[in-house]
């Protein structure tokens, strides 16, 4: 099939107009036959220096002129044949290689019809030619004075290295629309699957987050139970002391001591199971505790610590430094048992020397790093996790009173301000208990108060423990 593509519009025009001017030369020839013959001759020497095919036929397809270039271009050269077996004779087809081109389409046999054509392609293969060559071919018709026409002329330009190269590219780019083809393919497939896994992984989530409601609402109804339970024995527990007290107070040296060891062991028990509960009911209010955050002054929080542990710090001739503390986001009532905590730890686990205990802080980052520092016996590095379990003790009560509720008390304080604690053992001895908080910024007439409304209002006075005083729950 012919196609019109081929050089730029402005090379096309160029070889159209020299095409013109040539065929217009020719047409002016002299019309009578031996005229005509030497201005062939004349035409002929000049075309055959011409590095493109120019064929000649006059209005019987009879050729008048076939110049060298021609003759290389089409394998052949002018032969006297029927004008409709041309394209037979000289091998002509379309530019797809394999269907024939009908003669009656050739631009020479268009142009001594009258018909002009333009850049027409076609591909020769013959005996001359086994590999073939692809042309473009451009035709004029010539015509008289009268304006009949007397003869057709066509110009031949081979393009088989352009047509080569447009079969690469074209291969080059069917090449490429099947990789992208794939491509597209393995994308889908890998959408597809990405698909799968995400709705499988929402559902995941979906699952996750059920469960952690679930686990959030069994915590809550433990740690209410916990409350609830602790808060309940408190009564009947001090009911059980109190009369036990007044049994010792009563008999005590009036039985035989046997009945003595008897009662020390009931009063003492009690006692414990006071302090058991008391922890308890501690733990489970950190949780318990919904009090909105507020800007909390550090500094007056120390200071009204101290001021309640100001007894236990006398009797144990202990030393209480602080650097200055920052204010920060959260709940004062929390974070001052929290250092109480912590302070009545290093007062309690000290050595032969008198406790020194130091509050710092730092801003790190996002977050301020607390460090509460004392000279105490210390924490081996196996057990920096252990300690901040619940009911987890490393000494004896004979050794060290307690109930090993108190740095889990900590731990939970630090988590509920969106913190974190641990301890780091010190090579010159004792322990640095290092715990954050963040330092976003709050608005200071958004502070809630620190009074504790979670306390039971109706609580009666208890007994007073005969033993040392409690320095606070903390144990390890």
């Amino acid at each position: 099939m012919a196609t019109q593509s081929g050089p730029s519009n402005s090379v096309r025009s160029l070889r159209r107009e020299a095409a013109d001017e040539l065929f217009k030369r020719v047409a002016g020839m002299p019309r009578s036959p031996e005229g005509l013959r030497n201005q062939l001759r004349v035409l002929q020497a000049i075309v055959n220096s011409i590095g493109e095919g120019i064929v000649l036929a006059d209005e019987h397809g009879r050729f008048l002129l076939f110049n060298p270039a021609a003759e290389r271009l089409v394998g052949l050269g002018a032969v006297d044949s029927d004008p409709a077996r041309w394209s037979e004779h000289y091998g002509i087809v379309y530019p797809d290689e394999k269907t024939p081109f009908p003669s009656e389409q050739l631009p020479l046999f268009r142009a001594i019809r009258g018909e002009p054509t333009d850049e027409v392609e076609m591909f020769v293969r013959n005996a001359r030619l086994p590999e073939g060559v692809h042309l473009t071919v451009s035709g004029r018709p010539l015509r008289d004075e009268t304006g009949a026409v007397r003869a057709g002329g066509v110009i031949l330009r081979e393009i088989t290295e352009r047509r080569r190269a447009e079969q690469v590219l074209r291969a080059a780019h069917d090449e490429l629309e099947d990789r992208v083809r794939e491509r597209t393919r393995d994308l889908s497939r890998t959408n597809r699957l990405l698909r799968r896994e995400v709705r499988e992984r929402k559902r995941a989530e979906a699952g996750l987050a059920r469960r952690a409601e679930d686990l959030a609402r069994s915590n809550a109804e433990l740690e209410q139970f916990a409350y609830v339970a602790s808060h309940d024995l408190k009564e009947p527990l001090r009911m059980v002391i109190s009369y036990v007290q007044l049994l010792e107070r009563r008999y005590k040296g009036r039985l035989d001591s046997a009945a003595d060891d008897f009662i020390d062991f009931a009063v003492d028990g009690a006692l414990r199971m006071q302090d058991l509960v008391d922890g308890l009911l501690a733990y489970s209010r950190v949780g318990a505790a919904r009090r909105a955050f507020g800007p909390v002054d550090c500094e007056r929080v120390l200071e009204d610590t101290l001021s309640d542990l100001q007894d236990a710090i006398k009797e144990a001739g202990a030393s209480i430094t602080h650097d200055p503390l920052p204010t920060v986001p959260g709940d004062a009532t929390l974070l001052g048992d929290l250092l109480r905590n912590l302070m009545v730890n290093g007062i309690k686990f000290h050595g032969s020397d008198p406790p020194r205990v130091h509050i710092g802080a730092s801003r790190r980052g996002r977050d301020w790093l607390f460090s509460v520092t004392d000279n105490g016996i210390g924490i081996e590095r196996a057990h920096a996790d252990r300690i901040f379990a619940i009911f987890q003790r490393l000494h004896s009560r004979a050794q060290y009173p307690g109930t090993g509720i108190g740095l889990a008390i900590c731990k939970k304080i630090a988590e509920r301000h969106g913190g974190r604690i641990w301890v780091e053992p010190q090579r010159e001895g004792g322990s640095s208990f290092r715990f954050t908080i963040p330092a976003k910024e709050v608005n200071r007439n958004d502070y809630v108060g620190t009074k504790d409304h979670s306390t039971d209002a109706t609580r009666r006075p208890g007994p007073t423990r005969r033993h040392a005083p409690r320095e606070g729950v903390a144990a390890r």
